[in-house]
């Protein structure tokens, strides 16, 4: 898949990613992460080469912990209509989140249907619509 380039915010991870030393928590302040990413792209550029990062946007991150009171009753929705969910724990940037849990109290539950070969996020994403008919 190729990856959307260009100016502006970019919202999606690439699928590899490379880990370093450092351990940030989803509690980490975003200006902190900025700061370690800048620190650590300063830190392997070449001397020869000439970066500029520039910080777009800082949405927090969240967590709804796999055994929430929210996320067992979509569970059980989901096996009872369709299958047994898969739990994954994916990143992603979708900042109303953390609005919804401060604003409203409640924990938001993200539920995802999509396939490893409907290029998620893409030019050319799709959805197989035999994946809703059940649900």
């Amino acid at each position: 898949m190729g990856w959307i380039t260009g100016e502006g915010a970019k919202t999606v991870l690439p699928p590899k990613h490379m880990q370093d030393q450092y351990e940030i928590s989803s509690e980490a302040g975003t200006d902190k992460i900025e700061k370690l990413f800048i620190d650590f792209v300063n830190k392997i550029t070449p001397k020869t080469v000439k970066v500029e990062i520039k910080g777009l946007h800082h949405g927090k991150g969240a967590i709804t912990p796999i055994d929430s009171v929210w996320i067992k009753a979509a569970s059980r929705a989901m096996e009872r209509h369709w299958k047994k969910p898969v739990f994954i724990r994916e990143g992603g940037s979708i900042p109303i989140v953390v609005s919804f849990e401060e604003i409203l109290g409640v924990s938001t539950v993200l539920l995802g249907f999509g396939l490893p070969d409907e290029n998620a996020h893409s030019p050319d994403e799709h959805l197989n619509l035999n994946n809703f008919k059940e649900v």
